[in-house]
């Protein structure tokens, strides 16, 4: 538009970030499970989810917001939370998907909520950040507890460390969906 003369950035450099190369371990999404299904209710909801991220290698936003109407008879569909384009992802069922997902249908709400969210809190609702980081806290505080008491190693982990071991996990077992399933 012939507006701005100069371009005012000029000799700026960005900060340095670190990036953080987080591999989450089966041992830790095993552990996270177990003491997620021993808290039960919330924490159990947010342990299952982060199992089904690494399965189905989603995306933290993708989790929160998965309805339940996704789970289909040959699997879940998922929708790339960062496509402008809304092409469904069909995740066709493995065992150790159809059972974590049998399993966080099966969970307890409160009589009076709504059932649209898969992985909704206990009221049927979708999460907030902040309403799911809290859980999540609790769990991972849950999990260094009990790795402490048992002397196993643990790091605390998030939804957004499950997708890259699920992409791995995927190219190890040489399974082909890879590229389907991430959108990359």
């Amino acid at each position: 538009m012939g507006i701005v003369k100069t371009d005012p950035f000029t000799g700026l450099t960005k900060n340095k970030t670190l990036v953080s190369r987080r591999y989450v371990t089966d041992a830790e999404i095993d552990l996270a499970v177990e003491m997620g299904r021993k808290a039960g209710g919330a924490r159990h909801i947010v342990a299952l989810a982060l199992k089904t991220a690494w399965l189905c290698v989603r995306r933290s936003v993708e989790i929160r917001s998965v309805e339940r109407s996704a789970v289909t008879e040959t699997g879940i569909i998922w929708y790339d939370g960062k496509s402008k384009i809304k092409a469904p992802i069909l995740m066709k069922w493995t065992p150790e998907l159809k059972e974590t997902i049998d399993e966080v249908l099966a969970i307890k709400r409160n009589n009076d909520s709504g059932t649209l969210f898969l992985f909704g809190n206990l009221r049927g609702n979708q999460y907030t950040k902040g309403g799911w980081k809290s859980i999540l806290v609790d769990l991972m505080n849950d999990c260094e507890s009990e790795a402490a008491k048992r002397k196993i190693p643990f790091e605390k982990f998030s939804l957004q460390d499950c997708r890259p071991k699920g992409v791995s996990d995927k190219l190890e077992a040489g399974q082909t969906d890879t590229q389907d399933a991430t959108g990359h």
